[in-house]
């Protein structure tokens, strides 16, 4: 059974936003999620000769220096994919003149740097309904990946946001109800992006723990360590459902150096140390593939 790697490229500033300190992505420089996190990233897929995709903000993409690091990701084999423009926070709350905009702007930027059509998707925060699925099917793209299929998710998102803000926050990330939908990749209901349809968009929700449904990406992982996340990874690989693992860049950067301080976040070394174990440990279960070649391999099963 397949699976695949992602990353979501989430630049400094869209964390700066929660914590009372300026710069919220006006600083020049090149932002440390491309120039720590992601390079690091790639010498450890490199190192293990694995393939990966990149979620990128059309917004950070517009930087020279980002844009070498994404021709870098593009030139070793990984898929980049839409992550919108902006990375709005209540994506789902746009209406569909706005939200088209969001991906559209994001496109027409990463598209030249990709040389070639995107085909994935995914709404920050996983704030997303659907009202997604007919705007990704016009633009050609064969999958969103933004359903993250757990009850509990949205609940630990909107606290570990309050304690970045310092009050309450709530945010439209997730929805309690995709715990209903599907572990592994399906066709959504055109209706309603958590129920089995017969879109012809492909919707990959990301891994959570069977029967559970807790959220297991690497922020989970560094709170409850290695070992719950392979058991993770053994239930799913015992019910033949390709794993969908999601880690972001900010997993390999310092933010101690860049005054940054988020809840419950290790220090580098020890990040750093549990990303390589989660790397080792996926190659083990499968041979990870890019999220597009996942869906091309599954597309005519589901």
């Amino acid at each position: 059974m397949p699976g695949t790697i992602q990353i979501d490229v989430d630049g400094l500033w869209t964390y700066r936003r929660y914590v009372r300190q300026k710069g919220c992505g006006d600083d020049p420089g090149p932002d440390p999620a491309y120039s720590e996190g992601v390079p690091r990233f790639l010498d450890l897929l490199a190192a293990h000769d694995l393939k990966a995709t990149f979620f990128i903000v059309g917004r950070d993409a517009r930087h020279p220096a980002h844009q070498a690091v994404i021709t870098r990701i593009v030139e070793q084999g990984h898929e980049i994919a839409n992550h919108s423009m902006n990375h709005p926070l209540r994506f789902n709350q746009l209406d569909s003149v706005e939200m088209e905009q969001e991906i559209t702007a994001a496109d027409e930027v990463l598209r030249q740097l990709n040389k070639g059509p995107l085909s994935g998707f995914r709404a920050p925060t996983f704030s997303v309904d659907a009202g997604i699925i007919p705007l990704l099917i016009r633009k050609g793209y064969l999958y969103d990946s933004s359903v993250l299929p757990s009850g509990i998710a949205p609940l630990l998102m909107n606290a570990g946001h309050s304690l970045l803000k310092r009050h309450a926050v709530r945010l439209n990330a997730g929805n309690i109800r995709f715990a209903l939908a599907p572990p592994g990749p399906y066709r959504p209901d055109p209706d309603c992006i958590w129920k089995p349809g017969t879109s012809p968009l492909v919707e990959v929700p990301v891994s959570v723990m069977p029967f559970w449904r807790t959220p297991i990406h690497s922020t989970y992982a560094f709170v409850f360590g290695v070992n719950v996340i392979k058991y993770a990874l053994r239930r799913l690989s015992r019910r033949a459902i390709p794993y969908v693992y999601l880690f972001h860049a900010i997993d390999l950067v310092d933010i101690a150096k860049h005054n940054l301080a988020l809840p419950a976040f290790r220090t580098l070394p020890e990040r750093a140390g549990i990303v390589e174990a989660l790397i080792s440990a996926l190659s083990r279960e499968a041979d990870p593939v890019t999220t597009r070649e996942l869906v091309s391999q599954m597309r005519e099963r589901i």
